[in-house]
C-alpha cells in the first residue's frame, strides 16, 4: 500500500480548483430560503471575511477559481424538485435578486458557472472544464455544507478528483447539519481541514 498523499501534494496550486458553491443573496439574507425554512443565516455571514481572504489569496496560485451560482430556469424544473420544494416549504416565487453574489464577487478571470441542482456537475460543465485545465483537485468552499457543498464532493469523489473542504470556508444550514456534513464528507468523500492548512501548504502563513 502506497503512503498517503500529503496536503501540499494534493493541493498543488497547478493541478486544482477552488469551488465557491452558492454564496448567493438567496442563502445569506434575510428572507432568504435558509431563513424562510427556520434556520439563521447569521453563522453563514460570518463566514464570509473569511472566504473573501481565502479566494484573494488563491487567485494567481490555484489553476481556476470557479463560482458556482443556483439559477431559477422554469424550463429546468422537473416535477421531482416542484413536489419536493413544495413538501418542504422551499418553493417561493423566484426573485432575480436572491441570485446575486453575496459579500463576495467574481474577480477577472474566475469562472461563474450556473447550475440548478444541488450538485455542480449535474446539467453543467464543471467536468468537462476542469479535465480541460489538468485539475486533480477540488477545494470545496460556500453552502450549503449538508446540501450543494456535500453533494459536489460525493460526485467528484464518484469522478475520480481530491476533494478538500476547508471546515471554515463553508455553512451548514444549521451547526448541527454542517458538522455531520463534515465528519461524513472527511469519512467517505474527501478530506476536511482547516483553510490555514491549505494556505501553509501553498506557502502562505
Amino acid at each position: 500500500m502506497s503512503a498517503p498523499m500529503s496536503l501540499a501534494e494534493k493541493v498543488a496550486p497547478e493541478q486544482t480548483a477552488v469551488i465557491a458553491i452558492d454564496v448567493q443573496q438567496e442563502f445569506f439574507a434575510a428572507g432568504g430560503v435558509i431563513d424562510l425554512m427556520g434556520d439563521d443565516p447569521a453563522p453563514l455571514r460570518a463566514m464570509i471575511p473569511r472566504l473573501a481572504a481565502f479566494l484573494g489569496q488563491a487567485r494567481g496560485r490555484a489553476r481556476l477559481v470557479v463560482f458556482t451560482k443556483q439559477t431559477y430556469v422554469p424550463e429546468l424544473r422537473s416535477p421531482v424538485v416542484e413536489e419536493h420544494q413544495v413538501r418542504s416549504g422551499m418553493k417561493r416565487a423566484p426573485k432575480p435578486e436572491a441570485e446575486e453574489f453575496y459579500g463576495v464577487q467574481p474577480a477577472d478571470g474566475d469562472v461563474v458557472l450556473p447550475k440548478n441542482r444541488y450538485s455542480a456537475f449535474v446539467g453543467t460543465p464543471l467536468d468537462t472544464m476542469l479535465r480541460a485545465n489538468g485539475i486533480t483537485t477540488l477545494i470545496l468552499t460556500g453552502v450549503a455544507t449538508n446540501v450543494c457543498v456535500e453533494s459536489t464532493a460525493r460526485q467528484a469523489y464518484t469522478l475520480d478528483y481530491y476533494v478538500v473542504v476547508p471546515r471554515d470556508l463553508t455553512g451548514g444550514v444549521n451547526e448541527t447539519a454542517k458538522e455531520m456534513s463534515l465528519v461524513n464528507i472527511d469519512r467517505y468523500f474527501g478530506e476536511v481541514v482547516d483553510s490555514a492548512d491549505v494556505l501553509h501548504a501553498w506557502g502562505i502563513g
